[in-house]
């Protein structure tokens, strides 16, 4: 990894679970739509089978990816409670904030985010649109375009 990631242990990025075409309101409250929210149940069951959590997810404040970080934290927390109870489940919730600066955000944005998230975490989760995280992406050598639903985790 580049010193954008300094003190990450692992970068993870998921683009949104596929949302409807078309909103009234326009693109920003766009909602998951039937497939988007199946896609993002899968991406968590994914995740949750890497060594850890997420220490933070940062979300676009879309409603898409509001919905797919929502998601995210439902499903993990569900198995948490399936494997060893309640308590367990409310104390391995991962945090997640808002970041206004993610909606569409441009690599050199991304790259901000990052860089001031990552002394303060050690495995950081960006729920985001593309073509920004797919650009990341490629920053860092991976040649991996993000389809709805699809994440990749960079390990440090």
């Amino acid at each position: 990894m580049s010193d954008v990631s300094q003190g990450l242990s692992r970068l993870t990025v998921l683009r949104h679970g596929h949302a409807v075409d078309r909103c009234p309101t326009g693109d920003f409250d766009r909602p998951l739509d039937e497939r988007g929210h199946a896609e993002i149940e899968r991406a968590a069951r994914e995740l949750r089978a890497l060594s850890s959590l997420p220490s933070l997810i940062l979300a676009s404040p879309a409603r898409r990816t509001r919905e797919s970080a929502a998601v995210l934290q439902r499903v993990w927390a569900e198995a948490a409670d399936a494997v060893a109870g309640a308590s367990l489940a409310r104390s391995t919730e991962v945090e997640l904030r808002f970041e206004p600066r993610l909606y569409l955000a441009s690599i050199d944005t991304l790259q901000d985010i990052v860089t001031l998230n990552a002394p303060l975490q050690t495995h950081l989760l960006l729920v985001g649109h593309n073509p920004g995280l797919s650009d990341l992406l490629q920053h860092f050598d991976v040649a991996r375009a993000l389809g709805t639903g699809d994440w990749h985790s960079i390990i440090r």
